[in-house]
């Protein structure tokens, strides 16, 4: 046997055993991705998430405050440097 029949030999072998399982996972996922059905039901529960977050970002932080205290709220370490000391709540 020759080099290169060893070297096709074990190509088939990685293939048979490493990618075509890999693929066996992954086709089923793709095409149930690429169903109308399943994107039509994606977007609205998308949407709804993220709606929900913001109520609760609302809720968490309330109404009165202004977005620049919200971040200093959120990410202290983002003031530092900025030229202007954070607001107290």
């Amino acid at each position: 046997m020759t080099l290169v029949t060893a070297l096709i030999l074990q190509t088939y072998s990685w293939v048979a055993v490493v990618v075509l399982p890999i693929n066996s996972v992954i086709n089923p996922i793709l095409y149930t991705i690429s169903t109308e059905a399943f994107r039509s039901r994606l977007v609205p529960f998308v949407v709804d998430t993220i709606q929900r977050m913001r109520a609760a970002v609302t809720r968490l932080f309330g109404h009165g405050q202004d977005t620049a205290a919200i971040e200093v709220e959120m990410n202290p370490v983002a003031v530092v440097g900025s030229g202007s000391p954070p607001r107290a709540s």
